[in-house]
């Protein structure tokens, strides 16, 4: 199977906890808009020809895992409208933010506004996919300022980061 598109149901429940062992060719995985909760299982990550993952608007917790960066194919990553947060460790920065935009070469959509993300935007956001077109991250808690290496996103055409608790000026130079 290379897709699973099941958007704007009335499904519910888990996430089947092995589903990215079982669908190795996966490429799309659309369930967007259901009644979804729980743990977003790390195993998604070996569903390694993933291009499309969209599970916005569900109740999934946890946090956003760092496996996701695995994902070498990734081109649109949207899981808005969750209760999803940034990291386990102690740290305030999105740490796993960035293991996913680091890594993931072809990403160009970043999607995860309304979650819970509780950090701080990191230096090394500079560092993400040179592919990175849109970074959607509004209303999901980002504290202090925006990093001057937000500049080396040279494919950047939308940043969405309104209604966060940003400090601080608006970088204007690339590094």
């Amino acid at each position: 199977m290379r897709v699973i598109a099941l958007s704007g149901n009335h499904l519910s429940g888990q996430f089947p906890s092995r589903i990215g062992l079982q669908l190795l060719n996966l490429e799309e995985l659309i369930l967007a808009n259901n009644e979804f909760s729980g743990l977003i299982p790390s195993s998604v990550s070996n569903a390694s020809k993933l291009i499309t993952i969209e599970l916005s608007l569900n109740s999934f917790t946890g946090f956003i895992s760092h496996e996701l960066g695995n994902l070498r194919n990734l081109q649109r990553l949207h899981m808005a409208r969750n209760y999803l947060t940034s990291s386990r460790s102690s740290s305030s920065e999105l740490s796993s933010l960035s293991s996913i935009m680091t890594n993931c070469r072809n990403l160009t959509s970043l999607v995860l506004y309304g979650n819970p993300l509780n950090g701080t935007l990191p230096s090394s956001i500079g560092n993400l996919s040179t592919a990175l077109q849109y970074l959607t991250l509004y209303e999901s808690n980002i504290k202090g300022s925006i990093p001057r290496e937000i500049g080396n996103l040279s494919s950047l055409t939308s940043l969405n980061l309104k209604n966060n608790e940003l400090t601080g000026t608006i970088p204007t130079t690339v590094t």
